[in-house]
């Protein structure tokens, strides 16, 4: 299945993003922060991504698009939330990497950083109310 790139896509998934209910939003910000922090984890952040083999770069980005693949079919039923997520992620980790400033990354960036941020409050005060 081929999956649409450029502009277009990018318009495509943030359009999907604010057309999800309030609550598969709040998902999508909660996946995000957990997808983000667990590539601090792996890499250390962009620069140790940057210093990575080839291979460990491609494998990343692979297992990205092969999810995006998968769940696309998905992405208008309950569970799209988790295709927004994966192709949000993919979509901005691909910008950082090739160091794209265009309005297109910044305003892709202002999407999603503020969820990343949001998801971790999220994820922060679930926990404190469990407790």
């Amino acid at each position: 299945m081929h999956i649409p790139r450029g502009p277009e896509r990018v318009k495509a998934i943030v359009s999907d993003f604010h057309a999800l209910a309030p609550d598969q939003q709040a998902k999508v910000a909660k996946n995000l922060a957990q997808l983000w922090d667990n590539f601090l984890g792996v890499f250390g952040g962009l620069s140790g991504f940057w210093a990575s083999p080839l291979e460990e770069q491609k494998a990343c980005m692979d297992k990205l698009e092969a999810a995006v693949q998968r769940l696309e079919p998905h992405k208008r039923s309950e569970t799209g939330f988790q295709y927004v997520t994966i192709e949000l992620m993919r979509l901005y980790l691909a910008f950082l990497f090739i160091g794209r400033t265009d309005t297109l990354a910044v305003e892709l960036g202002a999407l999603v950083v503020p969820l990343i941020d949001r998801g971790r409050w999220v994820a922060a005060t679930s926990q404190e109310i469990a407790l």
